[in-house]
């Protein structure tokens, strides 16, 4: 089964229980009501079988970032990004497809109260980033990229959306770079 990766994020600035803010909550009632969704969310992951880890996160300003690119680790305290919005928590989660995954997602969303982001992690057996070989590309690409849109002009349901990500295709600029010259598997390996 796949793995994913589901991420709640809010406004930090809104949420501080010290000071009487309870950002989208509005009370310390609504707060605790979410929070003892989630939980109830959580255990209901864990009993199908879907749940791998969950967690909620401090407030983003207790973060530090390290860097250790050069001889001496460098050490920063705060947010690796300067943001009105952080990630205040996730769920991992094993689902058969992203259908799954989204609709698990929603039931999160709902539970916690806030907007869940949904990313696939990536298998250990596949690159970090698709590179098309040369003899997978037509002799005359196309100068285009991107893909083409798949929009109805109305709304849909989050699996019709996840089908319609899945069967779009990459068009390459085939002229910007040669396929030959990429490397293969990962980058930087």
């Amino acid at each position: 089964m796949a793995q994913y990766l589901s991420s709640v994020h809010g406004v930090e600035s809104d949420f501080d229980p010290a000071a009487g803010r309870y950002g989208a909550y509005g009370s310390a009632e609504e707060a605790h009501a979410a929070m003892a969704a989630t939980g109830a969310f959580n255990e209901k992951l864990a009993r199908a079988g879907h749940l791998v880890f969950a967690g909620g996160l401090r407030c983003a300003h207790t973060a530090t970032v390290v860097a250790a690119t050069g001889d001496t680790p460098i050490f920063t305290d705060g947010p690796y990004l300067e943001s009105k919005e952080y990630l205040g928590g996730f769920w991992v989660i094993e689902a058969p497809d992203l259908d799954v995954a989204l609709a698990l997602a929603a039931e999160g969303s709902a539970a916690c109260r806030g907007r869940v982001e949904v990313r696939p992690f990536q298998s250990m057996d596949e690159p970090a980033i698709p590179i098309p070989t040369a003899s997978a590309l037509p002799a005359s690409c196309s100068a285009s990229t991107g893909s083409p849109s798949t929009s109805t002009g109305g709304t849909t349901s989050a699996p019709s959306r996840a089908r319609s990500r899945r069967a779009r295709g990459r068009r390459w600029r085939c002229s910007a770079w040669s396929a030959t010259a990429m490397p293969a598997g990962r980058l930087g390996t």
